[in-house]
């Protein structure tokens, strides 16, 4: 194909060289890109969207070096070029080709940092070009935000503080990332000693950690930092409460203030749709939880699981209105299930709802 191209200058030249576009956006896109460039083709065409394309499919630091000593405007297209290819994992030689041979690297609005920060392992091209003058506030401060969002990388995140990124960007964004992250307790720790707030976005940093498992020192840094136990509705006990082994946290949020009743009783609720929690329902409950919230939903939760006898039975001690949903539904609720335990519950809610 390629060959065919080169001696018909009618079709290479196709809609201003869309057919060159083409064959060099294929799979043997290089060997095609250099049988042209030795018969002396123009290979710059559309504003250099041929040499963007291939760019688009691989990479390297000697192909690269044939491009650009060929003719090729390393700032095409208003710096695409040097952008796509930073996307290649480890490629820091090909960066610091394109950046002596003039790369812009706030082109795009410093997309080439944005880039990097997106991929795992990079902190040393991010320093490279961060000392070759990238802008690390970049689009209102995506480069950290990038970072934070893809491992909480501790490095890379100090390098670019100290290098001037905003730490509450977007709103606190890059504290919001890093808590969506399991183990990242020095990450965070880090970040709110510079400066990012707890409380960015309506508290959602505690919120993020507390729907993540085994983060009960992150969450008490945090509480102890400032971070409201009670935002968006108490959500931070809501999520916990969805987490199973997480009755230590429900206990420090609720003995911080948070609201054992929050989003209309949500806490118990969650606590009693995963099963094997008991300890945690005695807790919620003798802080005040209402086993009747929601319309009984407590007890309707209960019954979806297998093996939760003892629940079923503690909440109906504790004033669970057996009557507040059809007993009937209950009861057809607990048998769906095999097993004994299940048998036992059904007999024992029946027994209940003929006595009241």
């Amino acid at each position: 194909m390629t060959r065919f191209l080169t001696e018909s200058n009618s079709i290479i030249n196709n809609k201003n060289g869309q057919s060159l576009i083409g064959t060099i956006s294929t799979r043997k896109g290089f060997d095609n890109l250099k049988h042209l460039i030795e018969n002396e083709k123009d290979i710059k065409l559309q504003n250099g969207q041929a040499l963007v394309s291939f760019c688009e499919k691989e990479w390297g630091h000697y192909k690269t070096e044939v491009m650009a000593e060929n003719g090729l405007d390393i700032n095409s297209q208003n710096g695409k070029l040097p952008i796509n290819s930073l996307y290649l994992i480890g490629d820091i030689e090909t960066v610091k080709y394109l950046v002596e041979k003039g790369a812009n690297l706030n082109a795009q609005n410093g997309q080439a940092l944005i880039n990097v920060c997106s991929i795992r392992g990079q902190f040393e091209t991010i320093k490279y070009l961060v000392e070759k003058g990238a802008d690390v506030n970049a689009q209102s401060g995506q480069p950290l935000i990038n970072v934070c969002s893809i491992g909480g990388e501790i490095d890379a995140i100090k390098y670019l503080i100290e290098n001037g990124a905003n730490v509450n960007a977007q709103i606190g964004q890059a504290l919001i990332n890093v808590c969506s992250i399991r183990g990242k307790f020095e990450t965070i720790k880090y970040l709110v000693e510079k400066g990012a707030d707890v409380n960015a976005q309506s508290g959602q940093p505690l919120i993020n950690v507390c729907s993540i498992r085994g983060e009960f020192e992150t969450i008490k840094y945090m509480v102890e930092k400032g971070a409201d136990v009670n935002s968006q509705n108490g959500q931070a006990l809501t999520n916990t409460c969805s987490l199973e082994g997480t009755l230590e946290t429900a206990k420090y949020l609720i003995e911080k203030g948070a609201n054992v009743n929050a989003q209309s009783g949500q806490p118990l609720i969650n606590v009693c749709s995963i099963g094997g929690e008991f300890e945690t329902v005695k807790y919620l409950i003798k802080k005040g939880a209402d086993v009747n919230s929601q319309n009984g939903q407590t007890l309707i939760n209960s019954c979806s699981i297998e093996g939760e006898i003892d629940i079923i039975k503690y909440l109906i001690e504790k004033g669970t209105d057996v009557g507040s949903k059809d007993s009937a539904s209950l009861v057809v609720s607990c048998c769906l299930r095999e097993g004994w335990d299940a048998f036992n519950q059904c007999l024992f809610i029946r027994k209940r709802s003929k006595s009241d």
